[in-house]
Order: C-alpha cells, then structure tokens, then sequence
C-alpha cells in the first residue's frame, strides 16, 4: 500500500490525490477507508509532523524538496483487536519524481508470542 502511494508521489501532484490513492487500495484490501480528516501520511522539517497533511483536505501541490512520510495505517485486522499495523517512509520530492530516504524492511517478521 505505502509503495503504491510513493509511486504516485512527484511534482505537481495533489496531496489530496495521494489519499485517495491510499483509500482505494485500503478498499482492495478489504480495509475501512480513512475519514476526510484524517491523514495518511505528513510532511516533515523542524517539527516531526507538519504540512503538508496528505488527506482529502489538503490539496497542496507537491513540490521539489518537500519531504513527506508517507504512513497508512489499519486497524481491526483479521479479528484481531486492539491491534491496528502503521508503517513509514521518509520521502523527498525530486524533479525525477521521488527518493526514499528511509529504508524499512521489506519482510515481516511473525511474532512468535506477544508477553
């Protein structure tokens, strides 16, 4: 899902766009999309979370150098209450396109046991 997003992301693009794209593979997944308000993902600078808010409200164009984190989240997965996943890129716009900055691993590890 975050890839599907970052794939998408590069000048000139609508923030707003970005969260659609994220609702429609929340709904391929079989996932409650994310409410208008709500974001899924954040820009990032001298504060951890600033604009632009990448939610159907925010329809900032993306720019070079912005940097962005990128970060869906789910919850109710499989029954499983209270357990909700929430994963992260950090993301700078070039005039390309895109740079992950962060590099998240890829493969998940199972938990064997929760303490």
């Amino acid at each position: 899902m975050i890839y599907k997003i970052i794939g998408a992301m590069k000048p000139g693009i609508k923030v707003s766009d970005l969260w659609r794209i994220a609702n429609e593979e929340y709904r391929r997944y079989g996932l409650e999309p994310q409410e208008r308000e709500r974001r899924v993902g954040h820009g990032i600078g001298l504060q951890g979370g600033e604009s632009p808010s990448l939610s159907a409200i925010d329809h900032r164009i993306l720019e070079v150098g912005i940097i962005t984190t990128p970060e869906p989240e789910g919850y109710d997965l499989a029954d499983i209450q209270p357990y909700r996943f929430h994963y992260e890129e950090v993301v700078v716009i070039t005039k390309d396109g895109n740079e992950i900055l962060s590099k998240m691993p890829t493969e998940l590890n199972p938990l064997t046991h929760l303490t």
